[in-house]
């Protein structure tokens, strides 16, 4: 019977100190950064309308300093009338404090209301002038199945008016009469 306890002993032992260091590490990274907020979710507003919305698992901020999402980041864009025009997903995103721009990084994709998405690593949103850009590698996928990709980009939130800057390749599926 003793030596069956042992090793339930040591198994117990060694899960209650990996969960302590856990602990001890979240701890540390908590105390580098003067807010810390599990699951939390930011609102724009501009002239009292909801203009866009993040969550996240996780917010990191220190006072005056850029605002870290961290994991799992959903963002809802909206158009003047309250309307959603688009939506990205990403592993993390970092806001400017001062201007509000969002750049959202790991596994990019923006999707548009319309059925249009983009896939990239990096994508900075501006708030003031309501584009979407990035240096990185993008491909954009119609609604339809089209594909557009390239280097370096610029559109507007809602992918209507995408512009590449170089490198630029595409695919266009064959359509029947009156498509």
């Amino acid at each position: 019977m003793k030596a069956h306890l042992i090793p339930v002993a040591l198994i117990l032992f060694l899960f209650h100190g990996c969960s302590n260091e856990d602990r001890a590490d979240s701890s540390m990274v908590e105390r580098l950064y003067d807010s810390v907020m599990s699951m939390p979710e930011i609102s724009i507003f501009r002239d009292e309308n909801l203009f866009a919305s993040a969550r996240s698992i996780g917010l990191y901020q220190n006072s005056e300093k850029d605002i870290y999402l961290i994991g799992d980041l959903v963002s809802t864009f909206y158009d003047k009338d309250g309307n959603v025009m688009s939506t990205l997903y990403a592993d993390t995103g970092r806001i400017n404090e001062q201007k509000y721009n969002m750049l959202a990084t790991g596994d990019v994709k923006l999707k548009s209301v319309n059925g249009d998405a983009l896939f990239t690593n990096e994508l900075l949103w501006n708030n003031n002038d309501e584009t979407v850009s990035s240096n990185d590698t993008v491909l954009i996928i119609s609604e339809k199945g089209d594909s557009l990709s390239g280097i370096g980009f610029e559109s507007d939130v809602d992918l209507k008016n995408i512009v590449f800057i170089r490198n630029t390749s595409g695919v266009y599926n064959d359509r029947g009469p009156g498509e």
